[in-house]
């Protein structure tokens, strides 16, 4: 659900005014002053709303609705959406959802929140004759585009208040991806949300991203004026609104240091949820996870057709990280009334620069022990050693609890460098592999699938080892050049690493198997460029980088091992893909057993 953009076609339907208005309680008593937006007008402009059509699909009701966002250049700006109704009768707590990739209004999210008894709006965002996205008009604050679309959705709250079927005292906000930013922004700047969640997204984003409204940046200027109108982080900074994000560790769009950097900022009943080695995708423990989050911030007993009210989600207490006389120990309590059933510790490894490495950095976890509290109100606590490499190589940790529900509660992450806290030597090098989905297992190549980065096929009929093993096919007849298949490697920043693997050829020919380095694209834009020098510390040119170890294997029908070394990178790399191919006569291959090692460096 939280990485495909859902679209809808709309039949149009006669015109029906609105059944009840409510302008009483449009707005809260005080309109606060923004850079970006004129508050008075969202609050209390005339939305000219209208009911398009009503149905219903699955025993849910749902209306598509359309109001007035504001004008742009003389011309009112009409904006359509689809309300999700619950069908208890009375005043529901309401959902504005933000839609991933500035999707179309989707009844499949409506209806994911009105099921559970909230009022629901989605919106399709205005088209033209403002202006389209990207870029960020940095200058013009009040039309530049995504101030525009930020707007549009406020407006839809301000909507969600005038209907008779809302409690305008409980509205929460939540989107995905794109919708992501505009949650996070819109919880931090408009009064009237009293929750939000995020998948995936956050603010900072000088710190990392791929949005393309801010890599189009010229220069530290314009970054700097992002910084203080659209960036969602910084309102947070000022305003308490409890909020939950889910963060994907290697997520692409918006990079890890970011979304975390507006964690810590925030000021209000916060939670944090990290899922390791997912890129811009969850799995589905997560995705309910955060769909069921406003149950517990705006349901209550009383309510009619929701589902029984739930108690705070756990929180994950800050890292205490020391040495001690058996080594370097990392603890963390949790509190909250769930009680926590399995727990993890990550620790990646390598230095932690900005804008570099994070899509393909490795994220292993290692087992802690749980010491369950000794009175009714005491917390848990986790802890654990942590394993140290060398003493001179930083490590980034943080810590998962689940509770009985499987609900995750994430740490702030911290960066040590063990020397120091007092280690002065190495201990516990843990052998690891930066191919975690190298065995092809279900459980392994899940984030791939639901990511949208598996190529291949997995084959359930033959493999080297577990129960599956990926599949190349020959391409269609005629293909020239023969295509690479690629498959993502994760990587300890800095370091070399050695690939081994075990292939299967029918029939028998040469595969041609590269490692190569992956540059990100983002990195040759004038603003990212600048960002990247002074954030990252790394001087170094970028540049375009062929594959940096290459094997042809003369492939038999039965498995046959191969290795490749991967040399420290001498240049700046985000990371590496393992590539292969037919070498001159197309065939079908089989890859399993595939394991990426990091090599440590030897401590003196």
């Amino acid at each position: 659900m939280s990485s495909r953009s859902f679209v809808c076609c709309i039949g149009w339907a006669a015109l029906l005014f609105l059944p009840v208005i409510a302008s009483a309680e449009t707005a809260p008593d005080s309109i606060p002053a923004d850079p970006s937006f004129n508050f008075q007008a969202i609050f209390n402009d005339p939305l000219d709303a209208r009911v398009l059509k009503t149905e219903t699909e699955d025993g849910l009701r749902f209306e598509t609705v359309e109001f007035t966002s504001q004008t742009f250049s003389g011309t009112p700006i009409r904006v359509s959406g689809i309300l999700g109704l619950p069908t208890s009768e009375g005043r529901h707590p309401a959902v504005f959802f933000s839609m991933p990739g500035m999707a179309p209004a989707s009844k499949t999210w409506s209806g994911t929140f009105s099921r559970k008894g909230y009022v629901t709006l989605t919106i399709t965002l205005p088209s033209p004759p403002l202006p389209p996205p990207p870029p960020f008009e940095g200058q013009i604050l009040q039309d530049g585009n995504l101030t525009a679309f930020a707007v549009a959705q406020m407006r839809g709250i301000t909507y969600l208040t005038q209907r008779s079927e809302v409690d305008p005292t409980r509205i929460g906000i939540g989107g995905s991806s794109y919708g992501g930013f505009f949650a996070t922004l819109i919880a931090g700047a408009d009064p009237r949300i009293k929750a939000g969640m995020s998948f995936f997204a956050g603010g900072h984003n000088e710190l990392g991203t791929h949005l393309p409204s801010f890599t189009g940046l010229a220069n530290r200027d314009q970054v700097e004026l992002w910084k203080k109108t659209i960036d969602p982080a910084w309102r947070l900074r000022q305003r308490a609104v409890p909020f939950l994000w889910g963060v994907a560790a290697n997520d692409h769009w918006f990079q890890f240091p970011s979304v975390i950097e507006t964690v810590q900022d925030s000021i209000g009943d916060k939670r944090l949820a990290i899922l390791p080695h997912w890129d811009h995708g969850f799995d589905a423990a997560l995705d309910q996870q955060l769909i069921e989050w406003f149950d517990t911030q705006l349901a209550r007993p009383e309510d009619k057709g929701l589902p029984p009210v739930r108690t705070a989600y756990n929180q994950a207490q800050k890292l205490d990280i020391h040495r001690d006389a058996k080594g370097l120990k990392v603890s963390w309590s949790i509190t909250g009334s769930h009680p926590v059933t399995r727990a993890e510790v990550i620790v990646s490894f390598g230095p932690a620069l900005l804008w570099q490495g994070w899509v393909y950095r490795l994220h292993p976890s290692f087992p802690v022990k749980i010491i369950p509290p000794r009175a009714a109100d005491a917390p848990w606590t986790c802890e654990t050693y942590l394993p140290v490499p060398h003493p001179d190589l930083p490590l980034l940790v943080y810590g998962n609890a689940f509770d009985d529900q499987n609900i995750r509660s994430s740490t702030l992450p911290q960066t040590v460098i063990p020397r120091q806290l007092g280690i002065e030597s190495a201990f516990d090098q843990p052998e690891l592999n930066a191919c975690p989905w190298g065995g092809f297992e279900p459980d392994q190549v899940e984030p791939l699938i639901r990511c949208g980065l598996l190529s291949g096929t997995l084959d359930t009929v033959i493999f080297k080892s577990g129960r599956q093993s990926l599949r190349i096919d020959p391409p269609r007849e005629g293909t020239r050049p023969l295509p690479w298949t690629s498959l993502k490697l994760l990587h300890v920043p800095t370091l070399s690493h050695h690939l081994t693997g075990w292939i299967k050829v029918r029939p028998a020919g040469s595969v041609e198997l590269q490692i190569r380095p992956v540059i990100s694209a983002d990195w040759s834009r004038p603003g990212v460029s600048q960002l990247r020098r002074e954030l990252s510390g790394d001087a170094r040119p970028v540049q375009a980088s062929d594959a940096i170890a290459a094997q042809t294997i003369a492939g038999q029908e039965e498995w046959q091992s191969f290795a490749l070394d991967c040399p420290a990178p001498a240049g700046v790399v985000d990371g590496y893909e393992l590539t292969a191919r037919s070498s001159t006569q197309p065939v079908t291959f089989w890859l399993d057993e595939i394991n990426f090692e990091p090599k440590w460096p030897i401590s003196q």
